[in-house]
Formats: structure tokens, sequence, C-alpha cells
């Protein structure tokens, strides 16, 4: 969770312009589930809906069209781990999806 010292409404109200930009591009690349998403937020499944409903037309008005990433995370120990393997450099050789 990125403000754990918040409760939830002074979270949802944090989640401003940047927080929706990042929440939407996590969203459409597909790197994790809604609900990691939203954990990792700290807001309710409904209120990164709501930020990604918001800051998703800004996308489709600079066409800008992102493609799924390779890993997806469940849960924040996925995401965790591939950091410690990986750190900040993608693996050097991507395995197929099937």
């Amino acid at each position: 969770m990125l403000f754990p010292h918040l409760d939830e409404r002074q979270r949802r109200l944090l989640m401003g312009a940047e927080a929706q930009v990042l929440a939407t591009v996590l969203h459409l690349r597909k790197i994790g589930t809604h609900d990691l998403l939203a954990r990792l937020f700290g807001v309710t499944g409904s209120t990164l809906t709501r930020a990604v409903q918001v800051a998703r037309p800004l996308f489709d008005e600079h066409d800008l069209a992102l493609q799924p990433s390779t890993v997806r995370f469940r849960i924040p120990t996925d995401a965790a781990a591939h950091l410690d393997q990986y750190g900040s450099r993608s693996p050097k050789k991507i395995k197929p999806a099937c």
C-alpha cells in the first residue's frame, strides 16, 4: 500500500491526477489484477475503477495505446518477488505466454 498511515477517505482524496494516470497505465498494461492495483494504491476497487474512468479519456483523446505487460501479478508478494529478482530491468529472455 502506498499510504498505509492514511485511512480510506484520506487515500481516496489523495488519488489525484498523477495517481489516476499511473493507475490507468498499470490497468491498461494489465500488470496486475484489479484487486492488487486497488491494494497497492490503498483504495477500494470501486475507487480504482472511478480513477481509471476519469483518466482513460485522456489516453483515448491522444490515441495512446499501451501494450499488455509480459508479466501479471496477482498478489503483492508476486510483484515484490519479481522486483527482487529483476529490479527495474526486464528479464533478458521473455518467456512465451503459451
